[in-house]
């Protein structure tokens, strides 16, 4: 019995440290790509920083791995260093929810011309289609592709992946900024939950 008990409590612990080292694996990647954008949109740069709570995975085992976790933060930084909305699904979560209904049911020609049109967009140097075969996707399901993806983007939503208000103290990763947000009591939409720095 002792040993069936310690052997379950080592599953559990081995279990719970695999998990929170893809959890701290997901932060820093995160924080690589916040730092990458702040280089690519100098002029969001506070912004960015405070975006740190838009970069979670979701509920795709898949978007847990790295280079498909670090393709959806670039493109939540991008909407956010735009100033467009981030709750729509990114083209990595629709592609990992693609994958998830394609491992159980046919899917039609629309839907996977979709997949490889964001698989493309999302994973510059993994692609497994050629772009001229996915333009011949284009060609045929071009409306139907792009129905589908918004019905995606709809349908697949983070309704609470906002930035909301955010405040900051003036203080990033230790060091004494100059943050926008620091000189404005509150800055930023106040639906969501506050952001601090």
């Amino acid at each position: 019995m002792f040993d069936t008990t310690t052997q379950s409590l080592q599953e559990l612990l081995d279990d719970t440290n695999n998990a929170v080292g893809g959890i701290l694996a997901c932060l820093e990647w995160a924080e690589d790509e916040i730092q990458a954008a702040m280089r690519r949109h100098p002029d969001a740069e506070d912004t960015l920083w405070h975006s740190n709570i838009l970069l979670c995975p979701t509920d795709h085992l898949r978007l847990t791995t790295e280079w498909v976790f670090r393709s959806h933060c670039r493109e939540l930084l991008e909407r956010v260093a735009s100033g467009d909305d981030t709750r729509p699904a990114t083209d990595a979560e629709i592609c990992c929810a693609t994958l998830v209904i394609a491992t159980r049911i046919p899917i039609r020609s629309a839907a996977f011309g979709m997949q490889m049109r964001l698989w493309h967009r999302a994973f510059p140097g993994k692609e497994v289609m050629q772009a001229d075969k996915i333009a011949h996707y284009e060609a045929l399901f071009g409306n139907e592709m792009l129905d589908l993806e918004r019905e995606a983007r709809a349908k697949l939503a983070v309704q609470n992946r906002s930035l909301g208000a955010v405040t900051c103290a003036g203080v990033h990763h230790g060091v004494k900024v100059d943050c926008t947000y620091a000189l404005l009591p509150t800055v930023g939409r106040s639906d969501t939950a506050t952001q601090t720095g």
